[in-house]
């Protein structure tokens, strides 16, 4: 089927699901009216029904194959690969998790939960190496940008904030730090900010 083909057979339905909306809340009010409550409520399941079976119909169309997927369909199937990875790795992850929470309130076997158990962690690292080979051409940029990052960040902390000159105590004659608010030695108060 060609993608006009597909554009039109998508209007087609959802103009479709709209006239059947339209004529079943006519069918509702005008039961509800001449017939009484029940025909109306009748009428308004009846036509909820047929735009369910509308939805149904195209969904398991595209999912034979009959027809060709939609635009957000084909998007999804354009998303990079570390998309893929990433939910498979969630998943995964999630699957475990599940797992053991079976295995601890004693739903599985040991042997059932040692087989799935190892079943999904060599699944998972599947799915690590291949994100990791496809990370590691980025790897070496990643890195220098962090680097920069905290050389840039480490000298904006160094420019912001100098340090305060010692001070000596009045009375004792100790050096103390610039911004010591008491003596190291005797407490007495050197009036530094706190």
């Amino acid at each position: 089927m060609s993608n006009e083909a597909a554009q039109l057979e998508s209007r087609f339905l959802s103009r479709a699901s709209i006239v059947v909306v339209l004529l079943a809340a006519l069918a509702g009010l005008f039961g509800a009216a001449f017939a009484g409550a029940p025909v109306g409520i009748l009428a308004l399941a009846s036509g909820a029904l047929l735009v369910a079976v509308l939805f149904l119909w195209s969904s398991l169309r595209t999912l034979s194959g009959d027809a060709e997927l939609t635009a957000v369909a084909e998007l999804e199937d354009m998303a990079p690969p570390e998309a893929s990875l990433f939910a498979q790795k969630s998943m995964l992850l999630r699957a475990i998790r599940d797992l053991e929470n079976e295995h601890s309130l004693g739903r599985l076997t040991e042997e059932d939960f040692a087989t799935s158990r190892a079943q999904y962690r060599a699944e998972l690292r599947e799915v690590l190496e291949s994100s990791d080979a496809l990370l590691a051409p980025h790897r070496d940029a990643a890195e220098l940008l962090v680097e920069e990052y905290r050389l840039q960040k480490a000298k904006s902390a160094y420019r912001s904030v100098p340090p305060k000159p010692p001070v000596a105590c009045p009375k004792c004659n100790v050096s103390n730090d610039g911004d010591a608010r008491f003596c190291k030695a005797c407490a007495f108060e050197l009036g530094g900010a706190a």
